[in-house]
């Protein structure tokens, strides 16, 4: 067993529910080698530092824990800084859901999207958009956002196949998406942390359909489903 791993965990939590996670993990080990070969230790003390940085996920059920860290593994996304997933506590479960930056990744590990961007606009922006036969997008902003409103976010995608492809979305379809999450009003929560970035999430889910989607991509999709994120 790691001690640095269990030392950490022992700060952050009662000795008994640290012990149960840590011991869950390391039993793992193996497991988590064959998904990421060479990665599990690395693996481990991300799980770790997200651990330190949201103590109440050691209050899960700790198979609860390890399915949304395995899940991360599977899908090769990490959770923490990186904005590619999220483990929220919520009823002493672990909720997994995938972040803006993790979905731009899964589109790109496909191969079949050459480029993906989201990007809000603000009052004061020049803005239009048309679709139909001859779609097209401009933005420009007109300086950084400050304290202005937003009034539109989009996401954007150029495939490998030369085409093009985008969609547009408005605060109420933010909102509407807010309120399909149970845990938005949760602390750790990243509509909560990290708004705009799920703004930028929901604009390019919205997209989602319109893009060719590996094994991997869709499976992100369904367990972001499940998590109502």
């Amino acid at each position: 067993m790691s001690d640095a791993l269990t030392t950490a965990l022992e700060r952050s939590a009662q000795p008994k529910e640290a012990q149960g996670v840590v011991d869950l993990i390391e039993r793992q080990t193996a497991q988590i080698e064959k998904v990421l070969p060479g990665q599990a230790e690395r693996f481990k003390r991300v799980a770790l530092t997200e651990i330190r940085r949201t103590p109440k996920l050691v209050e899960c059920a700790p198979e609860s824990l390890l399915g949304a860290l395995m899940l991360c593994a599977q899908l090769g996304l990490e959770p923490g800084p990186l904005g590619h997933a999220y483990f929220v506590p919520f009823k002493r479960e672990v909720v997994f859901i995938v972040g803006y930056k993790g979905i731009v990744k899964l589109a790109y590990d496909s191969q079949m999207v050459k480029d993906i961007d989201a990007n809000v606009v603000h009052e004061g922006d020049a803005f239009d958009f048309h679709y139909g036969t001859s779609p097209r997008l401009v933005h420009t902003p007109s300086g950084p956002p400050g304290e202005r409103p937003w009034t539109h976010a989009y996401a954007v995608a150029r495939l490998t196949t030369r085409g093009q492809v985008f969609n547009v979305i408005y605060p109420e379809d933010v909102e509407k998406a807010k309120e399909r999450s149970a845990n938005a009003s949760n602390p750790a929560s990243p509509w909560q942390t990290d708004y705009f970035a799920m703004v930028r999430k929901t604009a390019v889910r919205r997209l989602a359909p319109m893009l060719p989607q590996s094994p991997v991509f869709a499976q992100a999709l369904g367990a972001d489903d499940q998590a109502v994120g």
